[in-house]
């Protein structure tokens, strides 16, 4: 796992916002007014100049510049999309995922006993003091 650890999966999100080499499990349904009907999905500059990122949009392409940075925006995908016959697309699964262990959450766990954590630094050296 490579990313943020979600409490609640899956969530509704409006775009992605991924850098190069970045990875991401996504899923989505298309619904169209008329099918069939097609969706773009395309690399575009982020809105106020903080990265790439990719979203469902139509046409086109251009290039952007971020300080000293070229983001091409280019078309990634196209979607052609048909109706399935289904009425209303079926919902994912509401889940909680298992963490790894150590992502346990303990900030509701009850310790036995207490102490003080000490950090101290200077001309160099550090030193790390517990008092219980």
């Amino acid at each position: 796992k490579d990313g943020i650890y979600l409490d609640t999966i899956p969530r509704d999100i409006g775009a992605i916002y991924l850098f190069p080499g970045a990875r991401a499990d996504v899923a989505w349904s298309c619904t169209c007014a008329a099918y069939p009907c097609t969706a773009v999905i395309k690399s575009i500059p982020a809105a106020g100049g903080g990265g790439a990122g990719a979203g469902a949009a139509t046409g086109g392409g251009g290039l952007a510049a971020i300080g000293n940075v070229n983001l091409a925006e280019s078309d990634i995908m196209t979607l052609n999309i048909t109706d399935s016959g289904v009425a209303s697309p079926s919902e994912l699964p509401v889940f909680n995922p298992a963490r790894p262990c150590y992502l346990a959450d303990v900030r509701h766990v009850s310790v036995a006993g207490s102490g003080k954590l000490g950090l101290q630094s200077g001309q160099g050296t550090f030193k790390v003091t517990w008092d219980r």
